[in-house]
C-alpha cells in the first residue's frame, strides 16, 4: 500500500520479516531503486545486521531504546568510519553487535576504507579484543583484504606470526584464505614455519586450513610443504591433505 501510494518518505518497520532471502533481497532493491530513481527518502528498521550493511546509506544502531552509534558520514571518511567501528565494539553489550561492526567492514560501501595499510591498526585491536575463533576468524578476512592490497603488510603479518597473543597468530595464519593465485607464499611459508611446533589447537587447526584452502590452488606445493616439514602436528597434516 505504501509503495502504491507514491509517497516522497517511507517508514518502515521490519519489512522483510517473514521473507525468505530471496524476496528480502527483491523487497530491498525495490526500496534502493526508489530512493535513486524517484528521490524518495526511506528509513527502516532492520534486525538484519548484513541486509543493514549493504543496503543502507546512514545507519543508526539501537540499543535499549537508545542510539547506541550514529555516523551520517560513516561512509565518507576513514577516521569517522573507524571512529564509528570502535564505538560499537567497544560498547557492545552483545555479541551481535560485534558482528554488526564486521558486517560493516565486509559491506561494499566499506571498500574505500576496509584495504587501507592504516586499517591493520584497528583490525589488530579487534583481534585482540575479540580473544574467539568467530570473532577472529572473520577479521581476519579484513586483513587479508589489506595483506592482497599492500606488500608492506607481508612485514606486519610476519610480526604478528610471533605475537604473544595467540590468536593475533592465527590471524596471521589465516589471513590469506581464499587468495588462490594470489597468495603470497613466502609469507605463509614463514607465518606457519613461526607455529610449526605450538601446540595449540587453534593455532594447528589454522595451520592446516591455511594448506588445505591452497591445496585447491596448487596441491604439488602444499603436499611438498608438508613432507618437508616434519614438525607440523598430526591435526595440521591430516586438514592439509584432506582433499589431495
Amino acid at each position: 500500500m505504501a509503495l502504491a501510494q507514491h509517497t516522497d518518505v517511507l517508514l518502515l518497520d521490519e519489512p522483510t520479516t517473514f521473507l525468505d532471502l530471496t524476496h528480502q533481497v527483491e523487497v530491498l532493491d525495490l526500496l534502493t531503486d526508489l530512493n535513486r530513481l524517484r528521490g524518495t527518502t526511506v528509513v527502516m528498521v532492520l534486525r538484519d545486521i548484513n541486509l543493514a550493511a549493504r543496503y543502507a546509506d546512514h545507519l543508526v544502531a539501537m540499543r535499549d531504546g537508545r542510539i547506541a552509534a550514529a555516523h551520517p558520514d560513516l561512509w565518507c571518511e576513514a577516521a569517522t568510519w573507524e571512529e564509528a567501528l570502535r564505538h560499537l565494539w567497544d560498547g557492545a553489550t552483545h555479541r551481535e553487535e560485534r558482528y554488526a561492526a564486521l558486517a560493516i567492514i565486509r559491506s561494499t560501501r566499506s571498500a574505500p576504507h576496509a584495504d587501507r595499510l592504516e586499517s591493520l591498526a584497528l583490525y589488530e585491536h579487534l583481534l585482540r579484543t575479540g580473544q574467539w575463533w568467530d570473532l577472529v576468524d572473520e577479521t581476519s578476512h579484513a586483513v587479508g583484504l589489506v595483506v592482497r592490497a599492500h606488500l608492506a603488510a607481508a612485514a606486519r603479518m610476519r610480526a604478528w606470526a610471533v605475537d604473544a597473543n595467540m590468536w593475533v597468530r592465527r590471524s596471521a595464519i589465516i589471513c590469506q584464505l581464499q587468495h588462490k593465485e594470489r597468495t603470497d607464499l613466502g609469507l605463509l611459508t614463514d607465518v606457519i614455519e613461526a607455529n610449526e611446533e605450538d601446540s595449540e589447537f587453534f593455532i594447528r587447526k589454522a595451520i592446516g586450513w591455511a594448506l588445505r584452502d591452497y591445496a585447491r590452488t596448487d596441491g604439488d606445493w602444499v603436499r611438498a610443504f608438508v613432507e618437508t616439514h616434519p614438525g607440523l602436528s598430526a591435526l595440521s597434516r591430516r586438514e592439509a591433505l584432506k582433499h589431495l
